[in-house]
């Protein structure tokens, strides 16, 4: 099961009764012992970034997102490093997971983002709207040793949209002041970034620097579950012999995949920067026989807030308008409507954080951020009108734009 980050991976677990939202699915028999399925499979699969290996399990064991820093193995001594290994074969950028649930407590989406930590080390940090704030927590933790980042537990329906974290997620050198000072401090980016909570949706550039990872138990107490190859698997990767056999066969499975060429999966969707990794990726579980790596990916792009509102809004503006070209004060007129009349926008014109109709020089401006860029068989065009110079916009459909 995996979620994956940009520059090298990033995560987020997400709780949803919709079917497919990750990348890679868990079944209904056992996230919280780790088993988790590939499009409802039942074996285990442990994946990750370049500095990090994918397992599976024959038997039905242990299951988890592994992401390895300094190659110190815990209190067992073993310092492996199974990451320089794929480092050397795959020296990838990697996209940021997101992890869904449908259910918000006891789904295993926390004991599943534990598993790795416990195993390399991890820090949880607390998830904010500031960019300033998050900029700091980012720059504070990449100063650790720690291997793994979990933003835990985000409030449910919570909108993953920071121009912050998208930075990260697709830069191998952070690059920040250090705090109290006025020097530059630079830090490998080579942490698994993970994000946990219910109903998660995307907005901005995270959408496609995102994979997501689904739970869904299926069931109206999952907490009340029993029946787990692994029960309580939170304290059993607390031991020590457990993390070493663990680590065991994530080296013993990547060695077997590099010994055979380390092939990769040519039928991965297109990931931008990252079509590379995902094909590595791919091709590593395809050969331990799990096929259909990143199947869930439309899945999600449908929780992309961002793509969705401005569909809507450019839905609704070609209903009223066809391709006439308009100005971002006779729009902006047309989301007042008169007392007592319905709205003509049926709530999609954009509107301030206060939820009111954003003022014309506002919607000019959020205009000119979204020309020629596609959203679904929708794109806005623009021109200058040669005698008053004011910028005029437009709505093309294109039915075949897929």
């Amino acid at each position: 099961m995996v979620a994956v980050g940009a520059a090298h991976v990033g995560a987020v677990a997400r709780d949803s009764e919709r079917d497919g939202f990750g990348q890679v699915e868990c079944g209904p028999q056992g996230p919280e012992d780790g088993v988790v399925g590939v499009e409802g499979r039942g074996g285990p699969v442990i994946a990750g970034r370049a500095g990090q290996c994918c397992v599976e399990e024959q038997g039905g064991q242990a299951a988890s997102a592994l992401g390895f820093g300094d190659g110190d193995a815990g209190e067992d001594g073993a310092a492996v490093d199974p990451a320089q290994v794929q480092r050397d074969v795959a020296p990838q950028l990697l996209s940021c997971s997101q992890v869904d649930s449908a259910e918000p407590a006891r789904s295993g989406k926390t004991i599943l983002a534990g598993c790795v930590g416990l195993l390399v080390g991890q820090r949880v940090l607390t998830w904010t709207d500031s960019e300033e704030e998050l900029r700091k927590s980012i720059t504070t933790v990449l100063a650790d040793s720690v291997g793994v980042v979990v933003f835990d537990n985000l409030t449910e329906g919570e909108v993953v949209n920071s121009a912050v974290l998208a930075r990260l997620v697709t830069e191998r050198t952070w690059t920040d002041r250090k705090l109290g000072s006025n020097t530059a401090a630079n830090f490998t980016n080579d942490r698994l970034w993970l994000a946990t909570g219910n109903n998660l949706r995307t907005g901005g550039d995270m959408a496609s620097r995102s994979v997501w990872v689904r739970l869904d138990p299926d069931c109206p107490r999952p907490e009340a579950r029993t029946g787990f190859t692994i029960p309580n698997l939170d304290s059993w990767i607390l031991d020590p012999r457990n993390r070493a056999e663990v680590l065991r066969h994530v080296l013993t499975l990547v060695l077997d995949w590099t010994a055979q060429g380390a092939p990769i999966a040519t039928d991965v969707p297109q990931m931008r920067q990252f079509t590379r990794w995902a094909q590595y990726l791919g091709g590593f579980l395809a050969h331990h026989g799990i096929d259909g790596f990143l199947g869930n990916a439309d899945a999600g792009r449908d929780l992309d807030e961002d793509a969705s509102e401005w569909y809507g809004f450019l839905s609704t503006w070609h209903h009223l308008y066809g391709e006439e070209p308009q100005t971002a004060q006779q729009l902006r007129a047309g989301a007042e409507p008169e007392f007592g009349a319905p709205d003509q926008w049926k709530g999609t014109f954009p509107t301030t954080i206060t939820g009111k109709p954003l003022s014309a020089k506002a919607l000019g401006k959020r205009l000119a951020g979204q020309v020629d860029r596609w959203r679904g068989d929708k794109v806005l065009r623009s021109a200058m009108d040669n005698h008053s110079k004011i910028k005029l916009y437009r709505v093309e459909h294109r039915a075949d734009s897929s």
